[in-house]
């Protein structure tokens, strides 16, 4: 998540559950396959995250603490034995980067 665009990510995960959609197997980046209707677990994952970031972009103002938030996504998926620190990271870096797109959407809504 560090480079994405969430955002995005959300409208494809979307198209690759419309019903006509030809692939009926998803190969992610990372881990194994998975069908079309599994794409819902990320899709709400990403869209908790944003709500979630947006909600305290507008509850506070300062500087943003995503380690703070990290227990709410921590349980989303399965870890791995010996993967809880990196996981930890990457939802932190998750979280951070969610922060970043949306500050960046907003500054685009002002304009």
């Amino acid at each position: 998540m560090s480079e994405a665009n969430t955002s995005t990510w959300l409208e494809r995960l979307a198209e690759l559950r419309e019903p006509d959609y030809f692939a009926t197997k998803i190969v992610p980046g990372r881990g194994g396959g998975y069908k079309r209707a599994d794409t819902q677990k990320t899709a709400n994952y990403l869209a908790d995250m944003r709500a979630r970031v947006r909600q305290i972009m507008t509850e506070r103002r300062g500087k943003f603490d995503a380690s703070e938030f990290l227990p709410e996504f921590l349980d989303r998926f399965p870890i791995p034995n010996g993967e809880h620190e990196r996981v930890q990271r990457r939802i932190r870096t998750g979280l951070e980067r969610v922060y970043e797109e949306l500050k960046t959407e907003k500054r685009r809504r002002k304009k």
